[in-house]
């Protein structure tokens, strides 16, 4: 009888390492359960890293971490059709949005389909709302933080907030406003109460009112231009969320990390740029600070993994609005009112969290990290 169980993971190369470091912390996740895990980088030449596994029959658990990997193939077949075919666990994680998922790799379609016929093909979710909302099969596997050693020095800037996150990629291509944004998508898409995207609502919720699809968000995997104007709401939502928070900080000792507030807000009074970081950086820069204020996607269930990562440093966190926040201690979710935002943050830097040690992790915070999820994923599956 097989005593192990082989793992593959396929992960991509992220600017940032994100997906990188997921990947080391789900495959150690995997590991602490009695698998045997395997980390393949598609962007990497696959041979060699598939000869180190053996043949892909010794490969028992396909595991994508995100989109990219659907695309990866072996010779004409698609590799998860192909390890679904030998009658092997294939799961695609999904850890981006859904919707821009759908509308940036085809793939993510074709494998939804298959996935209603074949047993073999899993979907698992940070965020399992989506689950529901999209009428997907699927498990819960919600992130984990990615805690680092204490630091061996006091912490330097006990006086300031940490942001960590930027304003570019996809968000640095939507309008400036709202109503630019909104304005734009009426041409191709009827649109309902825009006010409420103003709002501090559910996220599924809200965009089904405006784009007046409540309980039909499946009709995004058939309608481009409806899946297009979802898109471009829900960025022009974070951005809006994002330019509204750092506004209200504006005179607040905070350092930044992440690409795009420069060109937007220029020299401001006790701000100071301190230029993309790496995503393993979060867990040691932040014991350094009060508190992180973190901005994540418009998700209403799983905590962001940023988030997660500074509570299990025990640091304060402002960060969005989320089902799960009252779980972590010393969370803050933002507000409408610029005035109750900048008061949740001047709380965050008189908050006696900053003397606390870090280690170990409180009973409540053991639950957010990969070892635990990955344990409820697989005893719920």
């Amino acid at each position: 009888m097989k005593t192990h169980r082989r793992i593959c993971i396929l992960t991509n190369t992220h600017p940032y390492g994100v997906t990188e470091n997921f990947a080391r912390h789900i495959a150690i996740g995997f590991a602490a359960h009695g698998f045997e895990p395997h980390i393949v980088n598609i962007m990497a030449p696959l041979e060699q890293q598939f000869q180190a596994i053996g043949a892909l029959s010794a490969i028992d658990e396909l595991f994508m971490i995100g989109a990219l990997p659907l695309k990866v193939k072996v010779g004409d077949e698609y590799l998860w059709r192909e390890m679904s075919k030998r009658g092997k666990h294939v799961t695609y994680y999904v850890i981006d949005s859904y919707h821009n998922d759908l509308r940036r790799v085809p793939e993510v379609l074709e494998y939804l389909k298959a996935s209603s016929s074949e047993d073999n093909l899993y979907h698992a979710f940070a965020d399992y709302e989506t689950a529901d909302a999209h009428f997907l099969c699927g498990n819960e596997l919600r992130f984990g933080g990615f805690p680092a050693a204490p630091i061996d020095q006091e912490a330097m800037y006990r006086d300031r907030l940490l942001v960590f996150g930027g304003i570019g990629n996809e968000l640095a291509q939507i309008k400036d406003t709202l109503d630019e944004t909104v304005s734009e998508v009426r041409r191709t898409i009827d649109l309902k109460d825009d006010y409420l995207l103003l709002g501090d609502g559910s996220h599924w919720d809200v965009l089904s009112k405006v784009l007046d699809i409540r309980g039909q968000y499946d009709r995004l995997h058939e309608e481009t231009l409806l899946l297009d104007a979802y898109c471009a709401l829900d960025a022009a939502m974070k951005r809006h969320r994002r330019l509204h928070v750092m506004s209200a900080l504006k005179g607040l000792p905070i350092d930044i990390a992440g690409p795009g507030w420069m060109e937007h807000f220029g020299e401001v009074d006790n701000w100071r740029y301190v230029g993309s970081q790496p995503h393993a950086a979060l867990g040691t820069m932040v014991q350094h600070y009060a508190g992180l204020i973190n901005f994540d996607a418009n998700w209403d269930w799983c905590p962001h993994d940023r988030a997660l990562t500074a509570a299990l440093m025990n640091r304060s966190v402002l960060t969005n609005k989320n089902a799960l926040n009252g779980e972590l201690t010393h969370t803050y979710a933002f507000g409408d009112s610029q005035a109750s935002i900048a008061e949740k943050c001047e709380a965050m830097l008189y908050d006696s969290q900053a003397d606390t040690p870090m280690y170990p992790f409180s009973e409540e915070h053991f639950k957010w990290t990969w070892h635990v999820s990955i344990r409820d994923y697989l005893n719920e599956r």
